[in-house]
């Protein structure tokens, strides 16, 4: 390691050091839960969802106890700039570099949608100008021994023919709201307020509206998802042939943002990391479109940056470049999928960072006219509610009266993505200047906008929600003293080893044994059906080795003794797995995997790119594929130009022959 660039380094570093020197004289402390009065968060005919103002004294340990591992804080080294004559970004490199050594390199590779082969990596110096269709890119410089100084992602919002130029036909007499809609991951509603209280409080603010019933429909993220970009249910798009990360389905599904790109907005979808990617998403009708940060493992850093900052980052840049444009209006869907549990428990760490992005977007006018969504989905680790709030701008609730106290009155109603995503659709209609009326879903008939009032009787069968995560359901706790517990929690154990075991994870990962079986609680039901053997628990038991936390909601039959249709992949760990699984790549069977060796260093790359080869491979024979076709249309030209040649020439032998005839004529005419 050079003398040199340990300089650059240690000036860059000092005024963070004398920053923080600073701030650890008065720490950032969360402010306690405060504690509501009312029982229910919902209470109606059909539902009744508990108001949880505590969770286990376990899991707040597990939570508090976070290895959260901070990312470097240097000044950039590298950065951009966009020259507005010119229409292009440009890349700087810090003066201190060129000052202080002499020799170093700086190189990018290209953030690529819609393609598994490793991007070439691209030298560049001060003041290269970035080519228009890089939409983003990992750079980093290096000294003359190789050792990086820094390394950073960087996310472009490019110029787009179609930011300038709308169609006469889509322009409307009435005022069209912006959408922002920003998905923070994983997490409930009172952990939201539990750890990031700042945040929260702001969000409590008149004009904000808080949706209490808010439900997911199934457990894990892409049912959730899919729910709110398409109106449609796992079974339907799995019957029209479409698994969300495989390449080149989601053509044939009508996402939200479609709709919103043929009424003339400009759409932009963004994401941080792609190890947990929600989509393989190739090109497409979007007009921007920031792909997730090519990471394996679910790390929270890239270089010196917080995974999470690189969409904001995209974010802001997307709302400084066409938030003034008012002929043409902006939908923005932005997920964050580094904002993990583990991340989110650390309110210290994060809410600084999200408090000091909202300032930015409040400053730039974000609020003033956007319809501005924050939401939460997929929460599976634990069974709690995630969390919607709504945010009208201040014209939109003059003008539309009607739909401010549709948010009220629903604030108290049970809502499901499919809501949502219908409320979308109204959206749209109410910038119309003749608006129809919007269709109904076919998954959910009885679902409706959250801009209309809704009926107080609605139960989850009509907003639908699954019987796995109905939050109306009532479940009694069952006396820890009777055999059944040991039961229920050795099939689930059982369970999740042959999980494992079928995907060939026993190698890598411990066969769990049961430790302890912490609650039980039956679901009750008006109508009992003396015919049935099955009843519905919720269980939260321990594991060994290294006390993994789990919670699930399954199915028992007590004539046979085991499980009645049994999904092990819908249970849910409810401490953090950061460490257990260090050993794994993929994202799949992570939360239930213990890693026989915990690897660090060379041991754990080693073992990485063991368990990658597939992956190579796969992208090797692409590779071959391509090159092949390469070769062949190479080839396939040669014979063309030849060709080409031979018939030229031909031609050529033709007119020498015609005009040697013609003038031998001519002499004999004369």
């Amino acid at each position: 390691m050079g003398p040199r660039w340990k300089l650059v380094l240690l000036i860059l570093r000092l005024p963070l050091a004398l920053a923080l020197k600073q701030n650890k004289t008065t720490p950032h402390k969360s402010t306690p839960l405060a504690v509501e009065t009312e029982k229910y968060y919902i209470k109606s005919s059909e539902c009744r969802i508990w108001n949880a103002q505590q969770m286990s004294n376990d899991t707040i340990a597990d939570i508090t106890n976070v290895d959260y591992r901070e990312c470097y804080q240097d000044d950039d080294l590298i950065s951009t700039s966009f020259h507005d004559k010119y229409q292009r970004y440009i890349i700087h490199i810090n003066d201190l570099i060129s000052q202080l050594i002499i020799d170093y390199n700086c190189s990018y590779r290209e953030i690529q949608r819609g393609n598994n082969i490793e991007p070439e990596e691209v030298p560049f110096q001060d003041g290269y100008v970035v080519p228009p269709e890089v939409e983003g890119m990992i750079a980093s410089c290096s000294d003359s021994l190789r050792e990086v100084l820094q390394t950073t992602a960087l996310a472009f919002v490019q110029p787009r023919s179609s930011a300038r130029k709308q169609p006469k036909s889509q322009k409307s007499q009435r005022r069209r709201p912006n959408v922002i809609m920003i998905n923070i991951g994983s997490i409930s509603r009172l952990n939201f307020r539990k750890n990031l209280p700042e945040l929260s409080k702001h969000l409590q603010m008149e004009g904000w509206h808080e949706m209490q019933g808010y439900g997911r429909v199934a457990q894990g993220l892409i049912p959730n998802l899919m729910a709110i970009l398409s109106g449609y249910s796992p079974h339907t798009w799995q019957n029209l042939e479409c698994q969300a990360k495989r390449f080149g389905c989601l053509k044939s599904l009508p996402l939200i943002w479609n709709h919103f790109k043929r009424r003339g907005y400009l759409t932009a979808y963004g994401e941080d990391m792609s190890y947990q990617s929600s989509f393989k998403y190739e090109k497409s009708s979007l007009d921007y479109y920031a792909k997730g940060i090519a990471t394996e493992m679910p790390n929270d850093c890239t270089g010196r940056l917080v995974n999470l900052r690189y969409v904001h980052e995209f974010w802001q840049l997307y709302l400084e470049r066409h938030l003034t444009m008012k002929s043409q209006p902006l939908f923005g869907y932005f997920r964050t999928n580094s904002s993990s549990y583990d991340l989110f428990a650390d309110g210290n760490i994060l809410e600084p960072f999200l408090m000091d992005y909202l300032q930015r977007f409040i400053e730039l006018g974000l609020f003033k006219h956007s319809i501005v969504m924050l939401f939460s989905d997929g929460v599976d680790i634990e069974d709690l509610l995630p969390l919607l709030f709504i945010w009208l701008p201040p014209w939109f609730r003059v003008e539309h009266p009607e739909a401010v106290q549709a948010l009220n009155t629903n604030s108290q109603r049970l809502t499901s993505p499919y809501d949502l995503h219908l409320t979308l659709q109204h959206i749209l209609e109410l910038g119309e200047r003749w608006p129809h009326a919007v269709p109904k879903l076919q998954d959910c008939p009885k679902c409706q906008t959250l801009l209309a009032p809704m009926n107080e009787s609605r139960s989850c069968p009509d907003v639908g929600i699954s019987d796995a995560t109905c939050p109306c359901d009532s479940y009694k706790p069952i006396d820890e003293r009777k055999n059944k517990h040991l039961s229920l929690g050795a099939l689930l154990v059982r369970g999740i080893n042959d999980f494992l075991h079928h995907r060939n994870l026993q190698e890598l990962c411990y066969n769990l044994t049961l430790k302890a079986v912490t609650a039980v609680s039956a679901r009750v039901t008006e109508q009992q059906d003396s015919k049935s053997y099955t009843d519905t628990y919720r269980v939260t038991f321990s594991a060994q080795p290294s006390h993994p936390v789990f919670a699930g909601t399954l199915r028992y039959n007590h004539k046979l003794n085991e499980l009645d249709c049994p999904n092990v992949g819908a249970i849910r760990r409810l401490n953090s797995y950061r460490k257990d699984s260090e050993c794994m790549q993929k994202l799949t069977g992570k939360k239930f995997c213990v890693c026989r060796k915990p690897l660090k260093g060379n041991k754990l790359k080693a073992q990485l790119e063991k368990h990658s080869i597939k992956k190579k491979a796969e992208t090797e024979k692409l590779k071959l594929k391509q090159a092949k076709l390469t070769k062949n249309n190479r080839y396939r030209g040669k014979i063309n130009r030849r060709a080409a040649k031979q018939r030229s020439r031909k031609n050529h032998l033709k007119i020498i022959i015609k005009t040697k005839t013609k003038e031998k004529l001519q002499k004999k005419g004369k």
